[in-house]
């Protein structure tokens, strides 16, 4: 065992490619296992130092049988090159978990994101004048979708986005909707992605100002006035209950992440969206026992229970919505949009529908 590891510190060339090679696996798997939250950093700086010894280990085991021959080298530079590996090794570990213990590998994600956002501003829709109008119909669509995992990714990891590049790609996806004989299934994509957009934005922008909700079973019995506001709201499915209060949003920037809200009597209308200012979110929820019109909010994984379900003029989206026991008696009433989600529905037969509805909102000027 002593020979292995005194011909692995003798051989120079073949010590140094273990080194560089266990440096770079063990700073690619620390940069991986930091995109999952569940991890964190001190426990991936240990697993990856860990890593690292390991791969050493096996390439000192290795050594012998990828290096036939013994290194020409004097023994009397073992000791001082193994003390200069030593500090090698130190340094390469001390690097790691610097990585891992900085912001570097955010600092990275979040220039990966913005430069994948800005990719599709600085396309230029300009040059689909010149392709056939299936092939324009297939590249945007498949931009569209895009766009709509780059948000999936920036949410679930929580990589900072420049706003600026999100509202640029929020109009650029509007103009491209200006494209002349789109397909449906197209439309739909654009609006899908216009609604991500909004609801990353809406999400960072109340980032600083989040309220966890950790009580459940909070019944309201008085107006709660989300005026001017930009909020968060942060549970996990922490229900409010409407007892003989309401939730009035007027002007403001709200996500609701994580909180249910039912109601004690079936049908209650007890959250209102007051004119077109606003920009709501409602993800990982629970709707319960509501006279519930979906205009003016983004619905994220979103479950309906025996609610009566209403649109109006617009605009809403619906992400992997469900609906069970719900009333549609009045969605025909709304329209285009309320028939189209009606078919939608009907045609998944409970299991979750995407639609998206980019209509015009009616100002309203008084709360309810």
């Amino acid at each position: 065992m002593n020979t292995i590891i005194e011909s692995f510190f003798l051989d120079r060339t073949y010590r140094r490619a273990t080194y560089a090679l266990s440096g770079i696996v063990s700073t690619l798997y620390s940069a991986l296992n930091l995109l999952n939250l569940d991890l964190g950093k001190m426990q991936v700086a240990v697993e990856a130092g860990g890593l690292y010894c390991l791969l050493i280990a096996v390439g000192i085991l290795l050594r012998p049988f990828i290096r036939k021959t013994q290194p020409k080298v004097p023994k009397i530079i073992l000791k001082p090159v193994r003390s200069r590996s030593v500090f090698i090794s130190l340094a390469i570990g001390l690097c790691l978990f610097g990585i891992s213990e900085t912001n570097i590998i955010v600092r990275l994600q979040t220039a990966l994101i913005d430069a994948r956002i800005a990719r599709f501003d600085q396309s230029g829709m300009s040059v689909y004048f010149f392709r056939t109008p299936e092939r324009v119909d297939t590249q945007l669509r498949s931009r569209f979708h895009t766009l709509e995992s780059i948000v999936d990714i920036s949410y679930r990891y929580q990589i900072p986005v420049d706003q600026g590049n999100l509202t640029k790609a929020k109009e650029k996806v509007r103009t491209a909707l200006n494209q002349p004989r789109l397909s449906e299934t197209t439309k739909q994509a654009g609006w899908i992605a216009a609604s991500r957009l909004s609801e990353l934005s809406a999400v960072q922008a109340t980032r600083s100002n989040t309220s966890p909700v950790q009580a459940t079973g909070y019944i309201i019995n008085s107006n709660l006035d989300l005026s001017d506001k930009k909020v968060r709201f942060l549970g996990n499915h922490s229900a409010l209950i409407f007892g003989g209060g309401d939730i009035v949003v007027e002007n403001s920037t709200v996500v609701f992440d994580g909180i249910d809200f039912r109601a004690q009597q079936p049908f209650r209308a007890a959250f209102y969206v007051v004119g077109s200012s606003s920009s709501i979110v409602v993800r990982n929820a629970t709707v319960e026992n509501l006279d519930q019109t979906l205009d003016g909010i983004t619905w994220i994984n979103v479950e309906f229970q025996h609610s009566m379900i209403r649109v109006n003029s617009g605009p809403f989206a619906l992400v992997n919505a469900t609906f069970k026991d719900c009333d549609f008696r009045w969605l025909p009433l709304g329209g285009q949009a309320g028939m189209e989600l009606l078919d939608r529905i009907n045609k998944a037969n409970g299991q979750p529908v995407t639609f998206a509805y980019e209509g015009v909102p009616v100002p309203t000027t008084s709360k309810p």
